[in-house]
């Protein structure tokens, strides 16, 4: 190795702990960096700590992010294309609010894939905060982004921009640049939400979040 220094040859050469996603040299025959080697004789298992990088799982075109707690525990996937893998793999990403972040600079995955002006923001066309394709991710403004939310956690219709009324007949309305308009008025909630969608075709355009994908 020319001119290296011995003693920084052997670092060099040193096979690497044998543990998914640790690249520390072993310090024993067992192949277990000293971090790992000192889990085992602590607990007698590997377990991931807050401090360890994301997991990282190929599935063709696609990549699955292993996502942890503050105690390393893991909690879920999100999903990014493969060739995007080397631009994130060195930060840790967390699940916060059921978006994923970059706890220490405060970053969204999505924004950091996709760069957006100020005051706009990163929409996922499917409505998956955990799918950060480049293919579901777009810039929108704070009122577009808006537009392509899921169904209110009250909502007991089934149904986007849909109420049932006193009566028993199901009212539509749909907001507007701010406004909430009162669509109209039908016997059947399947009415109703197909009156929502022609107005959010209309008004919203490619942003519409549509009861019936058709």
């Amino acid at each position: 190795m020319g001119c290296i220094p011995r003693m920084f040859q052997f670092m060099i050469s040193k096979p690497k702990c044998k543990v998914d996603g640790c690249s520390s040299p072993i310090v024993n025959i067992r192949g277990w960096c000293n971090k790992h080697y000192c889990q085992i004789r602590r607990r007698g298992y590997i377990y991931r700590t807050k401090k360890d990088l994301n997991l990282y799982i190929p599935e063709g075109e696609t990549t699955k992010i292993e996502l942890t707690d503050a105690w390393g525990r893991m909690v879920d996937y999100c999903i990014i294309d493969t060739n995007c893998v080397d631009k994130v793999k060195h930060l840790r990403w967390g699940l916060t609010k059921g978006y994923v972040w970059h706890a220490a600079s405060k970053v969204r995955l999505a924004s950091f894939l996709l760069p957006c002006p100020f005051n706009h923001f990163i929409d996922h066309i499917n409505g998956d905060p955990l799918d950060n394709r480049m293919c579901n991710l777009r810039i929108a403004t704070y009122a577009e982004n808006a537009r392509n939310t899921q169904l209110a956690k009250n909502n007991s219709s089934g149904f986007k921009g849909v109420w049932k009324l006193p009566s028993g007949n199901y009212s539509a309305k749909i907001c507007i640049d701010y406004r909430q308009i009162n669509i109209g008025t039908y016997k059947t909630k399947e009415e109703a939400a197909r009156a929502y969608d022609r107005m959010a075709l209309k008004h919203h355009g490619r942003f519409a979040k549509l009861n019936f994908e058709e």
